[in-house]
């Protein structure tokens, strides 16, 4: 895929490349790299507000939805919040918010674990299963039609290379290296 690489520049990023050719650091800048960036940086603050503008339709939150989702598909009826955080990939603080809102809106019930009172147990109640049963449905048909598109096996393999190469991308950000030969 390196070979057939184009420059990825999409209309509100052709002013920032002028703005990074013309700077001082464009000497040890590589533009299109940076182009590339900033244009997965858009779509993803465009793919969270799509997914937000989604997920209120039901009055969710995406990760009041995942949450209710993993709780419906569970084997078990109930769990602990540290094992759904766990499952659900956020730390147990973050998961302790996301109940709270479900508690409130009565779609999850929080209690003492009978053998252990230190513990808590959290399960779905029988709102919070009507509500992702009726969600479910509509969700899977409007993701289903958003991206039909992306159904046709080339434009899979493609999507499915290009994933791949962000998510190495992301990974060298995150491990702070500084050289393409990934020092």
């Amino acid at each position: 895929m390196s070979s057939n690489k184009k420059n990825i520049i999409i209309p509100e990023q052709k002013k920032r490349v002028e703005i990074f050719q013309n700077s001082k650091v464009s000497s040890f800048l590589d533009v299109t790299s940076i182009s590339a960036a900033a244009a997965l940086f858009e779509i993803s603050e465009k793919i969270q507000n799509a997914i937000n503008n989604h997920f209120s339709r039901y009055n969710l939150t995406q990760a009041r939805f995942i949450v209710m989702l993993t709780m419906y598909t569970s084997e078990s009826t109930q769990c602990s919040p540290v094992e759904l955080a766990s499952s659900v990939g956020v730390r147990p603080p973050t998961m302790t918010g996301i109940l709270d809102g479900l508690v409130k809106e009565g779609y999850v019930s929080r209690k003492s674990d009978a053998g252990d009172r230190r513990k808590v147990i959290v399960s779905l109640t029988s709102k919070g299963k009507k509500k992702i049963q009726m969600v479910l449905p509509d969700h899977f048909q409007r993701v289903s039609v958003a991206f039909a598109n992306l159904q046709k096996k080339e434009n899979n393999q493609y999507l499915t290379i290009v994933l791949q190469e962000i998510e190495q991308s992301l990974n060298r950000l995150q491990a702070g290296v500084n050289q393409k030969d990934g020092k």
